[in-house]
């Protein structure tokens, strides 16, 4: 009889099944290691390949969240499993008066984001930035003096973490590049920073360093943030091939945004969600400031939402071909190309969905 893999081993594929006596072991990818674990029957074994491509199982004129939520799920998963490892370093800076012990734990979540998007943006190098409310007065001469970012932006970053101390909440974060071309993500972690929310956030930056590598500047505000805060929420919760229950929490967090803002975007209908449509379909880098703002809280939730479709419907492959196609072509083109429908209709379709959803808005502010 051949000899029971030892728990926790390493495989050599991830989907191998192996039966010895009355027990079943399946491969699996733990830590971003191929490893053996139990399984309880031959029959739910974990496999890298679904029996049934992505695109057969949903109806765009019949979405319910379960089956978008589960096609979504296995399309990540599977996605994440193929890609290659990429050969990128990524330099952590922390501020002296940064937390060291969360700002490390950030670092398997943008592995897993730097992987997913290897093969359509290649950096040698990514800086992951992390500063407190008490590197306020030196954060813009460390990151120049260890990142060669010194150019600066509209906002400096020390600029960024007083705008957190004067709200209480020092947890923004943006994305960059460096003077030399490198990707650089910066967060403030701050008061606050443990709530589970903020695990989102690092993926979610490197989404924006990717973007770069497309054409940000005719990508509407809803892909642009919204594919920011479903990649962010899906990398920042991945541990393994399980569905986390904290899924619901993120997107719905982001949902508080835009049914905070009615001012903005009514929600009530499917014509209000189409007006919502039509205002973040506005370019990010060609509208004004207050604006962007604006529609920017609006745009995560139903962007996220939109993704989700997409990367249920489509798969991933299929978007990033989209993301390549917009560095020569129009978004609308790019679209409906990638796709096979246009902006609009899409629109269409998932403001029925949208409205069909009615996310929870009380949420607790921990889990």
């Amino acid at each position: 009889m051949a000899a029971a893999p030892k728990i926790g081993s390493v495989c050599s594929k991830v989907g191998l099944v192996k039966t010895v006596a009355t027990k079943t072991y399946s491969c699996v990818l733990k830590n971003r290691k191929k490893v053996w674990t139990y399984a309880k029957s031959k029959a739910s074994a974990p496999t890298q390949t679904p029996t049934a491509s992505v695109a057969t199982v949903i109806d765009l004129d019949n979405l319910n969240k379960t089956n978008v939520r589960k096609a979504a799920w296995n399309e990540f998963t599977k996605t994440l499993f193929a890609s290659q490892k990429s050969d990128a370093s990524i330099e952590l800076i922390v501020g002296a008066s940064a937390d060291v012990a969360y700002a490390k734990q950030q670092v398997p979540a943008l592995q897993n984001s730097i992987n997913l998007w290897s093969d359509i943006f290649k950096p040698k190098k990514v800086y992951a930035t992390y500063f407190a409310e008490g590197d306020v007065n030196s954060v813009d001469s460390v990151l120049c003096a260890k990142a060669n970012f010194c150019s600066g932006f509209s906002e400096s970053f020390s600029k960024k973490i007083q705008q957190g101390i004067d709200i209480g909440a020092c947890t923004g974060a943006r994305a960059f590049l460096t003077d030399d071309n490198h990707p650089i993500i910066f967060q403030c972690i701050g008061q606050h920073h443990e709530d589970i929310q903020n695990l989102q956030t690092t993926p979610h930056e490197y989404f924006g360093n990717v973007l770069q590598a497309s054409n940000p500047n005719v990508l509407p505000m809803w892909f642009s943030y919204g594919g920011g805060s479903f990649f962010g929420a899906y990398l920042g919760l991945y541990k393994d091939s399980s569905m986390p229950n904290q899924l619901d929490y993120f997107i719905n967090f982001d949902a508080r945004s835009l049914y905070l803002r009615q001012d903005i975007c009514k929600t009530a209908t499917e014509a209000d969600i189409m007006n919502c449509f039509a205002q973040t379909d506005s370019m990010t880098r060609t509208v004004p400031t207050e604006k962007m703002k604006n529609l920017g809280s609006v745009s995560y939730y139903l962007g996220a939402v939109a993704t989700e479709v997409l990367v249920a419907k489509f798969g991933i492959k299929q978007i990033k071909m989209f993301m390549m196609d917009v560095k020569t072509k129009s978004f609308a083109t790019a679209f409906e190309d990638n796709f096979g429908l246009t902006p609009t209709n899409f629109y269409e379709k998932v403001a029925k969905y949208a409205v069909s959803l009615k996310p929870s808005l009380n949420l607790p502010d921990k889990l």
